[in-house]
């Protein structure tokens, strides 16, 4: 199934801590994508009180449940999970998709911009006594992105 944002799995780009590797995540369910935290700054006229809007941009909030569970062979789900940790509290480039034409988020002048990933939450899941490991993975822009870069052609 493809959509306007690609139809591969999520993946994202160390920038030089602790590397500069593209991590393509195995089974992702990207389960939360705010593509809506605007930036707006209302201005009010004291001798007119005619309102005015300033758009600033969007900033972003990307969360990715990676299904550890599924995870049997090289690397294992600890390999995988001790992987991701190494990242927790830095800068990467987040793609929301990991096909070629997919691109990374950008600003309006067309330049990529970083995420930061603020939080990496192993869990589990019950299911009947089967105990499912999972994590989630929170990103969050550092910058505001143009939405419409985003959106493939």
């Amino acid at each position: 199934m493809s959509t306007i944002f690609g139809n591969g799995k999520p993946k994202f780009t160390g920038t030089g801590t602790p590397d500069s590797t593209a991590r393509t995540f195995y089974y992702p369910i990207l389960t939360e994508m705010n593509f809506s935290e605007k930036i707006t700054k209302m201005n009010e006229s004291i001798i007119s009180h005619k309102r005015t809007w300033d758009h600033k941009g969007r900033h972003g909030l990307f969360v990715v449940k990676e299904l550890l569970y599924k995870l049997t062979t090289s690397p294992t789900p600890k390999e995988w999970l001790t992987t991701l940790l190494t990242y927790e509290h830095q800068d990467v480039k987040f793609y929301i998709s990991s096909d070629a034409t997919a691109p990374c988020l950008k600003n309006t002048a067309g330049t990529d911009i970083t995420c930061h990933i603020v939080n990496i939450e192993p869990g589990f899941e019950d299911n009947r006594g089967l105990l499912l490991d999972y994590c989630l993975i929170t990103f969050m822009t550092n910058e505001p992105y143009d939405l419409d870069r985003l959106i493939l052609p």
